[in-house]
């Protein structure tokens, strides 16, 4: 068999070259089949959006995954925690792959304190400022009074 041909796919599969100025310092550094991040994400998602309804909040924001010199680490999920303002003890989160989550089960009427945070393997990054954001009145028994006031 040809060594030289075994070594190059020994080498494609458990090694590689990282960008000049960053952990790996442009040479070689062993990575495991599977490996983990090094690190939690380093930074918290910005420029948060809330669109809301009676009984959900449509949150969308950007997140830069560019690692910099932080470290390595990639982003498995996205986390959301909504806090009612009046009642601190009603918490509702969702989580997700994407960088819009919805946020369902809430109540009308009410006013919710929204923080979004990226994580993986390793734990949980560092959460946004909290966004605050009112659900809207519930009108959903509206049509339903229609057709008793018309008869």
């Amino acid at each position: 068999m040809n060594y030289t041909l075994l070594l190059v796919v020994l080498a494609i599969l458990f090694f590689d070259t990282a960008d000049a100025g960053t952990w790996g310092q442009g040479g070689w550094s062993f990575m495991y089949w599977g490996d983990y991040p090094e690190s939690a994400p380093v930074a918290p998602p910005e420029n948060i959006s809330i669109k809301p309804s009676s009984r959900e909040l449509l949150i969308s924001f950007d997140f830069d995954d560019s690692n910099g010199n932080d470290g390595w680490y990639v982003v498995d999920r996205y986390g959301v925690i909504c806090e009612n303002v009046n009642q601190p003890q009603d918490i509702v989160g969702a989580e997700g792959c994407c960088t819009t989550l919805e946020v369902s089960g809430l109540r009308p009427r009410q006013t919710y304190n929204c923080a979004v945070f990226a994580s993986n393997a390793q734990g949980d990054g560092p959460k946004s400022v909290g966004v605050l954001k009112s659900t809207l009145v519930d009108i959903s028994f509206l049509p339903a009074l229609w057709d008793l006031l018309a008869d």
